[in-house]
């Protein structure tokens, strides 16, 4: 009975606490980059939340089976008041489980992969062979070096995809798109790793495609924040034109950022939340051992594929990458009928 109690109160102490920090930091969206970071661990309240909740319920019903008068009410009132924040986030959450798309076309398919190497430490033959398995039509990967590039193109990504765009570095900051279809009209975006955006000559339709990596929030959230704002200005650019438009890549964002949502209100959409693919945490992977051990799941949903209004998702897949810190994501998306590029 004591170590119950004890167990009760410890979790009643720990899990309240996180829970209402995290729906603040959610609402404030402050400027350090340690609330940015917290703020990526939000969809996690609606488990402390549930838990207390919980708690609280089990914890009247104790007090009316042993008699103690006001305490019964108490504990289910302290439950219906947890209720509320509980469902602020489940509304928060409730987007990436709703299927919103109004009818799948029957379009041009086109297969997107992302994919971050971690510095080229990812397994370049599982990134080849993920890409390869799945038809991947456009791959963009970002941390990727000289030496992993040439390994893919040794192994055979050269002939698969022969069009590319970027270029490998050995700092975090390479990014490379890489396609079946020839690309054109490279433009380096502004953000300080490098990311880029070029036009697909898909054989069913150009597209204007970019594959992004922009900073993380470490220090300062000043540099993350104004990467993510040029980048969405630029997208907004491409949108405004004759061609859909596609984004892939590691944003180093949440959908709970107000600079992810900012895409969504500007027209370009996750694959995740149209389809309803639900939570899809991408990050960390294995190979995260400075930051988590390699047994902890990936805990937060960084890796994105994004379209406009002229795109239809299809599906989503994360695929597993040995020596990778990031789950990769795979997406195929349909054109809409009746786009004049079809």
């Amino acid at each position: 009975m004591i170590v119950a109690r004890i167990l009760f109160w410890l979790l009643l102490v720990t899990l309240m606490p996180g829970a209402v920090a995290l729906t603040v930091l959610r609402v404030l969206q402050l400027e350090q980059g340690w609330a940015v970071r917290i703020v990526s661990f939000t969809p996690y309240a609606v488990l402390g939340y549930g838990v207390v909740a919980l708690l609280c319920v089990v914890a009247a019903f104790r007090a009316r089976d042993a008699g103690r008068r006001g305490s019964p009410r108490t504990w289910l009132t302290v439950a219906l008041i947890v209720l509320l924040p509980l469902g602020l986030h489940g509304w928060w959450l409730a987007p990436e489980f709703i299927d919103d798309r109004e009818q799948i076309p029957d379009g041009p398919v086109v297969t997107v992969m992302t994919a971050n190497l971690l510095k080229g430490h990812a397994d370049p033959l599982a990134v080849l062979s993920a890409a390869s398995e799945r038809g991947v039509d456009v791959l963009v990967l970002q941390e990727i070096t000289p030496r992993t590039l040439a390994t893919l193109d040794d192994s055979g990504l050269d002939l698969a995809m022969p069009f590319r765009a970027g270029d490998s570095k050995e700092t975090v900051e390479g990014t490379m798109i890489f396609s079946r279809w020839p690309l054109r009209d490279e433009v380096r975006t502004s953000t300080g790793y490098d990311g880029y955006a070029v036009t697909v000559e898909h054989d069913l339709g150009e597209f204007r495609f970019f594959g992004v990596h922009p900073r993380p929030p470490i220090g300062p959230a000043y540099a993350w924040r104004g990467d993510l704002e040029n980048l969405l200005a630029e997208v907004e650019e491409a949108m405004a034109g004759e061609l859909p438009v596609l984004l892939a890549g590691d944003l180093n964002a949440t959908p709970d950022h107000r600079e992810v949502r900012a895409f969504a209100d500007a027209g370009l959409r996750r694959v995740g939340e149209l389809i309803g693919a639900g939570w899809q945490p991408t990050w960390p992977s294995e190979a995260s051992p400075d930051t988590f051990p390699g047994w902890v799941p990936p805990l937060v949903q960084i890796d994105h594929v994004m379209v406009d209004a002229r795109f239809v998702p299809l599906d989503l897949e994360r695929v597993f990458i040995p020596g990778s810190d990031h789950m990769a994501v795979v997406a195929r998306v349909a054109r809409v009928l009746g786009d004049p590029n079809s």
